[in-house]
């Protein structure tokens, strides 16, 4: 019996609802809801389960005549966990500063010797959000290299942030 996570009332088709539920039950492991792995998270039927990794599949439409287009499969089984078990990446031995819990002050100390691309990637403030259209370490290259000149895009890092970095090309 699958237990629904999404209640009817949730503005998803019939479609849409069923394989969220079976996507939310797999991510957050609840029994019954789409729990086989043979689904790839398709808890309705006639939605193919085996899909072709080269293409995306119709899989029907919705009530506004919108087709519904299926994942790719690889796409499917990662979703499904089998990307779950490959570890994270290690941290970056060479942006020992890449750590949102240090203050700037500390961050611009442990890369003071370092480039400049380096240092202005120290002022930012380390979470790769990417409000600002990059990550940390692209924003900075691309302020370094000239190809970005506004120095304010870092949300996170504020006030702080976009000083320290008016500071540091300066002194380039």
């Amino acid at each position: 019996m699958a237990i629904p996570v999404l209640p009817p009332s949730a503005p998803f088709t019939t479609q849409q609802r069923a394989y969220l539920n079976g996507f939310l039950a797999g991510v957050c492991g609840l029994d019954g809801i789409a729990s086989n792995h043979q689904t790839n998270g398709a808890a309705i039927s006639g939605v193919p389960t085996a899909m072709d990794d080269a293409s995306l599949n119709r899989v029907g439409s919705d009530s506004g005549g919108n087709d519904l287009i299926a994942a790719p499969a690889a796409s499917a089984a990662a979703l499904n966990g089998v990307a779950a078990s490959q570890s994270e990446p290690a941290p970056d031995e060479s942006a020992p500063w890449h750590d949102a819990a240090l203050g700037i002050a500390e961050r611009m100390e442990l890369a003071q010797d370092r480039p400049l691309p380096q240092k202005m990637m120290a002022a930012m403030a380390q979470l790769d959000c990417g409000q600002c259209g990059y990550l940390c370490k692209t924003y900075a290259q691309a302020i370094a290299d000239g190809d970005e000149k506004s120095l304010r895009k870092c949300v996170p890092g504020g006030k702080e942030t976009a000083n320290q970095l008016k500071a540091l090309v300066a002194s380039a």
